[in-house]
């Protein structure tokens, strides 16, 4: 009897070490949520020119949820570990400095 070995998407999720689990863990619930709060913090402030503060508050929020989401989804779906240790942190840090320049 011959043991078939798989193939494709199984094939990569079984080649996944703990430690590239662990990356990809502190990727999605840590840097994941810094990048939501700062993509809130920049559309909170961008649309209270456009719309009433407290309602541009609540929308961004509503928004930071399904942007963590996608991000939590995007950090599990990608193959490729350096591109998220670039996008990641990289746009943190954009939408950050941003946030500080623009609004300060």
């Amino acid at each position: 009897m011959t043991i078939k070995k798989p193939k494709g998407r199984v094939a990569i999720s079984l080649a996944i070490g703990p430690i590239e689990i662990t990356q990809r863990l502190i990727l999605a619930v840590l840097i994941g949520y810094f990048f939501s709060m700062e993509v809130s913090a920049l559309l909170g402030r961008a649309l209270s020119s456009l719309i009433e503060r407290s309602e541009a508050a609540v929308f961004s929020a509503m928004i930071s949820f399904i942007v963590y989401i996608l991000v939590i989804i995007w950090v599990f779906v990608d193959n490729k570990l350096s591109r998220l240790w670039i996008a990641l942190p990289g746009g943190t840090i954009f939408f950050y400095s941003v946030n500080t320049t623009f609004f300060a």
